[in-house]
């Protein structure tokens, strides 16, 4: 008069004409009670002790519009067209190899990147600022600072450097690479061919 107890050897096997219901707030339990599934005829819960495991040998499809929630700032909603992920605080990306971006990407607001960059261009970079800071924010500098051309197997690289031990600009040709961050570097003078005017 209170539980009905079914007790199998084997699979317990239901077969209906149409669904077989189950009444608003009242689930599913399996085991002792850790796992859970239930509705109130709004929200669908599934509750576990431990991990949720989803087995499927096809997509996890969710429709457009709708997206996975975690707690209460962060999301994952895509609507046919772009996917947007939502974080009241920082995403964090972890990866143990390369992250890829197939496309332009755009950013709004700074870019830091902590470690060494490397950059690889088929084409040539335009920038549209009118210029172009080096050394910024520095309150004290012992370094020479400037563009670097490297030639390859050419020869010396290119120079233009403001040497900051003799608080002058140099150009010419240099051993040193882009690779060199700290320290002075020795340039030997070249040839400018210009027209110049003044002093």
């Amino acid at each position: 008069s209170t539980d009905l107890t079914v007790t199998s050897g084997a699979k317990i096997n239901l077969t209906a004409t149409t669904d077989v219901h189950i009444p608003n707030a009242v689930g599913l339990v399996f085991g002792d009670g850790g796992e859970h599934i239930e509705t109130n005829n709004t929200d669908f819960t599934i509750t576990s002790g431990g991990a949720l495991n989803l087995t499927a040998s096809t997509d996890v499809v969710v429709p457009a519009n709708v997206g996975v929630t975690f707690g209460t700032g962060e999301k994952i909603e895509g609507d046919n067209t772009d996917l947007t992920v939502s974080s009241g605080g920082a995403i964090n990306l972890s990866s143990g190899s390369t992250v890829a971006v197939t496309g332009a990407l755009t950013v709004t607001g700074d870019l830091t990147v902590n470690g060494t960059t490397t950059t690889v261009a088929t084409t040539n970079t335009t920038i549209a600022d009118n210029i172009i800071e080096l050394n910024s924010g520095i309150s004290a500098s012992s370094n020479d600072a400037g563009i670097i051309i490297e030639r390859g197997s050419t020869g010396n690289n290119a120079a233009i450097m403001w040497d900051e031990s003799a608080d002058k600009f140099t150009m010419g040709t240099t051993t040193a690479t882009a690779g060199d961050k700290s320290g002075g570097i020795s340039v030997t003078a070249a040839t400018l061919v210009a027209n110049l005017e003044g002093t």
